[in-house]
C-alpha cells in the first residue's frame, strides 16, 4: 500500500512538473483596462467687458482627451452659433475656450469632451443683461 502511494506522487509529480506551465498560461489577447470616469463641464464667464465660453473634460487617470465648446446666441426660439474652440491633448484636465463681446441676449454654451473611447457632453443656458 505504502509502494503505491508513493508511486502515485511521484507520477503526479511528474505530470504537474511536465503540464504545469501549460496549466498557468492564460489568452494573452485580453487585456483589461481599467475605466476612468470622466466629467464634462462648461460654462460662460465674465472678463471685463468680455465674456469666456468655455468647457473642461476631466479624468481620473490619464489619457488621451479632446474638449470643445460652442456658443449659441437664442434668437426666436432658434439657436445660432456664434463660436466655437476645441482642443487636444493629454493628461487628466483639458480646457476649450473662447472670448468674446455679447450684447445682452439669451445664449447656450454646449460642451463636449472626449477621453480614450467614451464621450460626454454639457450644456447651460446664460442670461446676458
Amino acid at each position: 500500500m505504502r509502494n503505491r502511494l508513493i508511486s502515485l506522487m511521484i507520477v503526479m509529480i511528474a505530470c504537474l512538473t511536465f503540464t504545469g506551465s501549460t496549466l498557468a498560461l492564460g489568452a494573452d489577447d485580453i487585456v483589461v483596462q481599467p475605466r476612468s470616469s470622466m466629467i464634462v463641464t462648461c460654462g460662460l464667464s465674465k472678463s471685463g467687458s468680455r465674456y469666456k465660453a468655455w468647457s473642461r473634460t476631466e479624468v481620473s487617470l490619464s489619457t488621451n482627451l479632446t474638449a470643445s465648446v460652442y456658443l449659441y446666441q437664442v434668437v426666436g426660439g432658434s439657436e445660432v452659433l456664434i463660436t466655437s474652440a476645441s482642443n487636444n491633448g493629454s493628461g487628466t484636465s483639458l480646457t476649450a475656450s473662447k472670448s468674446r463681446s455679447l450684447a445682452s441676449g439669451t445664449y447656450v454654451v454646449r460642451g463636449s469632451g472626449t477621453a480614450g473611447s467614451s464621450s460626454g457632453s454639457d450644456s447651460c443656458t446664460v442670461v446676458v443683461p
